[in-house]
């Protein structure tokens, strides 16, 4: 009871402090993301602003993240979107793997990829694995395989190192950070 007393005590003065500076905290910047798209104009120009979106590692999105991605893509419906439910791990900060589902739901035109080809482990590696992993409910039908032909030596390696060593030789221009800019730029 005491540790959860100067928990408290602690998010009291942190909301106080953030208060007090106008600072906003990652959680605060998606709460206020939500409410600004609640005003049709900023939603719009939003929407205007990404035509395209790409989520990586969709099942460690929160309800929040999935809440901002489902109203910026409803217009334009152009979302692209990578994430496996079995390998949610971010479930202690909010991450919910029934994203990929509501997703479903929310978009049902969109293409479903199964990516079923195993490059990391051996096949009787992935039947264990699988063994497990089939057992949980709710869960799209997955059959991991592995290439017998495929040794998983150095070849796909040897063949990504020109590839790695040209993207980090010289960076894409709009490559760097505007993330800020452009927010601001928006809410004005």
């Amino acid at each position: 009871e005491i540790c959860f007393d100067a928990a408290i005590k602690s998010l009291k003065n942190y909301s106080e402090l953030k208060s007090q500076r106008g600072l906003l905290d990652f959680v605060d910047q998606e709460a206020f993301l939500i409410e600004a798209l609640d005003n049709a104009n900023v939603k719009t120009r939003f929407q205007e602003l990404f035509q395209v979106l790409m989520v990586d590692e969709f099942q460690d999105t929160n309800l929040a993240q999935y809440e901002l991605v489902r109203q910026l893509a409803s217009f334009n419906k152009n979302i692209f979107v990578v994430g496996d439910p079995d390998q949610s791990i971010y479930a202690w900060r909010g991450a919910d793997w029934r994203n990929v589902h509501r997703f479903e739901e929310d978009f049902p035109d969109a293409q479903i990829v199964l990516l079923e080809q195993n490059y990391r482990s051996h096949q009787n590696i992935l039947d264990a694995a699988m063994g497990v992993i089939n057992r949980a409910r709710n869960r799209l039908a997955e059959l991991m395989k592995f290439d017998a032909d495929d040794d998983l030596g150095d070849a796909r390696l040897d063949e990504a190192d020109p590839v790695a060593d040209q993207a980090t030789e010289r960076p894409h221009p709009r490559s760097q950070p505007r993330r800020s800019q452009r927010l601001e730029r928006v809410l004005r």
